[in-house]
């Protein structure tokens, strides 16, 4: 019976720790399962950043082309250089984001970003061309002299007075020489 009892004994201390074993391999296996997750759970919040980065980019692009009329250098330099940033991530985005976001999509928009750009630069130049102030002021007055100084509304000839604003402004003492 001694023997026996030692047996059982044994047995138990050997299921004891085969239980133990199993605990420690089954905890094992869920802390692995958990850092999975993390990682994933990471991955995702950092596309969701890139995605919302480039959302904000790409609005950003084009609130700033808005204002080509008064652009300057600097102002396309600047432009372009928001443009590449924006392009370099949207092509991070190509890569990662293969599994929910086209690749060609992506490349389209860059392309668009692109061409955009380029029109943009074209009126920037076209608006210095053509947009200075001396320029303006005698189209205004062969205007007004084409529509003989009328404001016939009804029949769309408006008078312009634009020039005669302009140096009213510019020049107010003749305002006051004329009181």
């Amino acid at each position: 019976m001694k023997l026996l009892l030692q047996h059982k004994i044994v047995a138990g201390y050997l299921l004891l720790m085969a239980v133990i074993g199993c605990m420690v391999a089954i905890v094992l296996h869920e802390r692995n399962r958990v850092r999975k997750i993390e990682d994933e759970s990471i991955a995702i919040f950092q596309t969701q950043h890139h995605i919302n980065t480039a959302h904000r980019y790409v609005t950003t692009l084009l609130t700033y082309g808005e204002s080509v009329i008064v652009w300057n250098k600097e102002d396309s330099l600047s432009y372009r250089e928001r443009r590449t940033r924006t392009d370099s991530l949207l092509q991070i985005l190509s890569i990662r984001c293969r599994d929910f976001i086209h690749p060609d999509q992506i490349d389209s928009l860059c392309a668009l970003l692109a061409t955009k750009e380029k029109h943009l630069f074209q009126l920037m130049e076209a608006f210095q061309k053509i947009g200075n102030e001396p320029q303006a002021k005698l189209r205004a007055a062969k205007l007004r002299a084409m529509f003989n100084n009328t404001q016939d509304y009804k029949s769309h000839k408006p008078c312009t007075c634009v020039d005669l604003l302009v140096e009213e402004l510019e020049h107010p003492e003749n305002l006051l020489n004329g009181i």
